[in-house]
């Protein structure tokens, strides 16, 4: 977290951070307490250190600069430090891990007859047993304190859980679903009783998930002989039960989505916010013979008794084994797998990807056993391990953990291998406009910023690279500096294409810089400009210039590239690399960014908030500091 908050700032502008301490306001909304309590602290913290209160902050005051007078700066490990103190922990009991088939099933179970009821059950039962089989191999460890003050990760002997079944939902319908409730305590491989490391918990929530679904369609496929409609995200509902049942039997998903169509929301926080304010309260009196006459009542209503129910079953041929791995991992390893919208991925990944794709041929087991193999092949590259992959064995060896580790692909490897060396490569200088077009254009901007200034010679130098970052902070005039460089690329005769991976960044980037006008070809997006170019390639020594470069994916950016090169050309790169990250696998902008280190043009000055107030709120965002930032305007 503190390397993302040290940032620069422009002479002479004032800036949320000098170096690593935080003014009194920042202070205030992370503690989330005012600044009149903050000055407080402040002046008891100012007493010498036998005689200051137990609750005190440390700071010290500086002088404010040209506005004359003092203000406070905090280190930020003293806030750190206080905070810690101050923290109200609260203790977590447990875990629950929800396990719900898809609402067919639920569907079947509650209008089929007591041997086919108790044959789902029995799945979805073998089903459960199946992901806390998972879990307590993949996703279950505990954390201790080390003598360096930090937490290492310990292996232990297993999960204290248990599971409890629910049949309905609260709208009164059949919902065949497993609370698998896991205690927040376990015992290490040391021997010792220590708390749940939780983050794997979640990290595994959605990949459990999947696993369930897909060990419940073999199951079932199985015992019943059900076949299975499309598989989308994971899911998949038994073919032969028509939608209208489907729905008229997820009464409560429609309560749902009706307050979330009100409220005009559309996130996973307004869904969890319209269950619990539409939840009704737990019917416990109710007559599983009641329940279950209804239910038949309102299927055959639509169409669907027992007639429809028998024709559910027995129409897929016995499970056969998956035959087709290496097609499998193909895909998963190609651009629509994997990394399509990550750089890099971890065994839970995988979990998730091949629960999608296996049909009912494959168990758990198998699925395990098809992600094994997957890692293990030449398929993937492993990638140098961080502080975080490392577990403490049973017998004291600490071994990296494959579930923690994360891999890429080769392909993907080799692109951005490809693209950091073209920022190494020095660009055909033939093609740069001569120095004195340079300082002509200059000359007729005098708004501009000595930085803007500096980036405009600075892409413009004829010993710059064929592809260049630039890195600019949020209101540091990025757009304005680079039309005056457009400008002065068209004044020399180079020609010039400007791209952006949205429409509306394009839009933006052809109202400053003019290209229609003054090119004939005016700034688009990314995806028609690969269009175009596939038909019509670039003119020998064009200069690209590609804006918010931090959202464009690694491969879109390899495909413009070869591009440049083959015309060569090339590849001006504007961007934030702590804003917006890339849709589909990304990453390459912040990594050239670093690799150029102090060659790295940069503009840090913000001219466009004028109010100090503004310019922390958009530091604090930057960073990443949501809450911090909004919580200036309350």
């Amino acid at each position: 977290r503190n390397d993302r908050c040290r940032h620069r700032s422009g002479a002479g502008q004032a800036s949320l951070f000098d170096g690593d301490r935080l003014d009194v306001a920042r202070t205030a909304s992370r503690l989330r307490v005012t600044v009149g309590r903050i000055r407080q602290l402040l002046w008891a913290g100012a007493r010498p250190p036998d005689k200051r209160p137990a609750t005190h902050l440390v700071g010290e005051l500086v002088p404010r600069g040209d506005r004359g007078g003092q203000r406070w700066l905090i280190e930020r490990e003293e806030v750190e430090r206080f905070e810690a103190a101050h923290r109200s922990r609260k203790a977590r009991p447990g875990y629950d891990l929800t396990l719900r088939p898809p609402k067919s099933v639920s569907v079947l179970w509650a209008l089929a007859p007591a041997a086919v009821r108790d044959q789902v059950r029995q799945a979805h039962a073998a089903s459960v047993d199946a992901v806390v089989d998972y879990v307590e191999a993949h996703a279950f460890y505990a954390r201790r304190w080390n003598t360096k003050g930090g937490q290492d990760r310990v292996a232990t002997d297993g999960v204290i859980a248990a599971a409890f079944d629910h049949r309905t939902s609260r709208a009164g319908d059949p919902l065949l679903h497993t609370h698998v409730v896991v205690a927040n305590l376990t015992r290490t491989v040391e021997g010792a009783w220590r708390a749940v490391d939780g983050r794997p918990l979640f990290d595994h929530a959605r990949p459990a998930g999947l696993l369930y679904k897909a060990h419940l369609r073999h199951e079932l496929t199985a015992r019943l002989g059900v076949a299975w409609g499309e598989v989308r995200n994971g899911s998949a509902e038994i073919d032969g039960i028509p939608d209208p049942v489907i729905r008229a039997f997820s009464k409560r998903r429609e309560e749902i989505e009706e307050m979330v169509a009100e409220s005009g929301y559309t996130s996973a926080r307004a869904y969890q916010a319209a269950t619990l304010a539409t939840r009704s309260a737990k019917d416990h009196g109710a007559d599983p013979d009641q329940l279950t006459a209804r239910w038949v009542a309102e299927a055959a209503a639509l169409g669907f008794g027992p007639d429809q129910v028998t024709a559910v079953l027995h129409r897929n041929a016995p499970v056969a084994a998956f035959e087709e791995e290496e097609v499998l991992f193909a895909h998963l390893a190609g651009p629509a797998g994997l990394t399509r919208q990550a750089s890099s991925f971890t065994r839970r990944d995988v979990v998730e990807a091949v629960s999608e794709a296996v049909p009912a041929a494959c168990d758990a087991t198998r699925i395990g056993q098809l992600t094994d193999r997957f890692l293990a092949s030449g398929h993937v590259t492993a990638l140098g391990p961080d502080g975080d992959e490392w577990v403490w064995r049973r017998g004291g060896a600490k071994e990296r953990d494959v579930d923690l580790a994360r891999w890429s692909t080769p392909e993907l490897i080799r692109l951005e291998a490809e693209l950091l060396a073209l920022t190494t490569t020095p660009q055909p200088d033939t093609w740069a406009p001569e120095p004195e077009v340079v300082d002509t254009v200059l000359a007729a901007a005098p708004e501009l910023s000595a930085e803007q200034a500096h980036m405009v010679r600075g892409l413009a130098d004829q010993g710059s690279s064929v592809i260049q970052p630039v890195s600019g902070r949020p209101g540091s005039g990025k757009t304005y500096a680079t039309a005056t460089y457009v400008e002065a690329l068209v004044a020399a005769g180079v020609p010039v294409v400007g791209c952006a991976l949205s429409a509306s960044a394009a839009g933006e980037l052809e109202a400053a810089c003019r290209f229609g006008p003054r090119t004939r070809r005016e700034a688009s997006t990314i995806a028609r400009l690969l269009h175009h170019l596939e038909r019509h390639p670039l003119t020998a020594g064009s200069v690209v210039v590609a804006d918010e470069a931090s959202m464009i994916g690694t491969r879109d950016l390899h495909r413009l590239a070869t591009h440049v090169t083959k015309a060569g050309g090339s590849l001006k790169l504007i961007g934030d690399p702590l804003q917006h990250g890339a849709i589909d696998a990304g990453g390459f902008f912040r990594a050239a960014c670093a690799q150029a280190g102090d060659t790295l043009i940069t503009l840090v000055r913000n001219n466009r908030q004028t109010e100090p107030n503004d310019r922390a709120a958009i530091e604090e965002f930057r960073g990443g500091m949501v809450e911090a930032a909004l919580a200036r305007y309350d």
